[in-house]
């Protein structure tokens, strides 16, 4: 018989903030496991019947019943994905995916809440979650939802990327600088993706109209440079370490600080 859970919300903490009935300590082991899972969940019941399926199918389980434990488990462990409750006692548990430190690359992650309407669905999704499954749920559907993650190549997977005071959040289409957010357009976003996701090296000017434009998009002959061009002010504005340069004839590249320029 297939388990299905119906997770009512129901008190879960005795006070202090400790899971009633298992242990919530934070002094988990410091070690990386590739089917290793973060559960932010505040319903004691919730967690033992998640962690007891999944550590069947192999999964390591670390618990957090708040926002605040969560954000210290990941910044201390890594992690293969994470599963968020959105009814919390600290505040939604969306807020997790945009209030992570630059320096942590955040796994993907599945919402996993009551909150199941399509409105709630769409931004759970538009904050950044990789997957959303409304609770009550099948416990082999979710499972399956985390092997799906799982195979994803990791730069799809990881959804910000960090270069000297940058920070750029592709699902979120979000740039900030010294945390700071940034104005930019879809395109301006686009190609400094490209950049970010190779720094140093030098992207091609051809990869950045294929991968920026349409094939069928009409497009004035500098109008990479123009995006470029209004890059690099912006940087600038905001008194960005982080350069753009060109390479004559050949591309771009983005580095932060004073690196070598490649010859042409």
């Amino acid at each position: 018989m297939e388990f299905i859970i119906d997770c009512r919300r129901q008190s879960s903490f005795a006070e202090g903030g400790a899971i009633l009935g298992f242990d919530m300590s934070l002094s988990v082991p410091h070690t990386h496991h590739h089917r290793r899972i973060l559960l932010l969940e505040d319903n004691a019941a919730t967690v033992k019947a998640i962690r007891t399926h999944l550590e069947r199918e192999v999964f390591v389980v670390d618990a957090a019943g708040s926002l605040g434990d969560a954000r210290a488990l990941i910044g201390d462990h890594s992690y293969a994905a994470i599963i968020i409750d959105r009814r919390l006692d600290d505040g939604d548990g969306l807020v997790l995916l945009a209030g992570l430190p630059a320096n942590v690359t955040r796994p993907p992650a599945l919402v996993l809440s009551a909150r199941g309407t399509l409105a709630d669905r769409l931004e759970g999704l538009r904050a950044g979650a990789d997957d959303y499954l409304p609770k009550p749920f099948a416990m082999a559907e979710l499972v399956e939802r985390l092997n799906a993650l799982l195979r994803r190549p990791p730069n799809l997977a990881a959804r910000s990327i960090t270069l000297g005071d940058l920070v750029l959040d592709p699902a979120g289409r979000q740039l900030t600088i010294s945390g700071k957010p940034v104005s930019t357009t879809r395109r301006e976003l686009s190609i400094l993706l490209l950049l970010m996701r190779r720094p140093g090296a030098v992207v091609l000017h051809e990869d950045l109209i294929e991968n920026v434009y349409g094939i069928d998009t009409q497009i004035e002959s500098n109008a990479i440079e123009a995006h470029v061009s209004r890059l690099r002010t912006r940087l600038r504005d905001h008194g960005s370490t982080v350069t753009i340069r060109r390479v004559r004839g050949v591309g771009y590249l983005v580095a932060a600080g004073n690196v070598a320029l490649p010859r042409a």
